[in-house]
């Protein structure tokens, strides 16, 4: 979890295939109001990676409504409480 600036934040994940361990991040613009809270929330948390299947070093983590959205992926129930803790703009 870095912070970019004030309100803009990275989130850094790792995945799996065939035994080869991957990076994934995606940029959220956020209030700070429940960061901590959030953070916390986070750590070691399974959610959707989508990634290049020739290339999965070129991939993209899916956390909160609008990346799902903007990959056309529906978002599992299982994580819409999320978006009770990111307002991202």
């Amino acid at each position: 979890w870095n912070s970019r600036s004030s309100e803009r934040y990275s989130i850094e994940g790792v995945f799996k295939i065939h035994n080869t361990t991957y990076k994934t991040s995606c940029q959220l613009s956020c209030q700070e109001l429940f960061l901590n809270e959030l953070k916390s929330k986070l750590i070691n948390l399974k959610v959707t990676a989508i990634y290049n299947p020739q290339h999965p070093s070129i991939n993209y983590l899916l956390i909160e409504k609008s990346t799902y959205q903007l990959y056309n992926v529906a978002m599992p129930d299982s994580l819409k409480w999320i978006d009770e803790f990111v307002k991202c703009k």
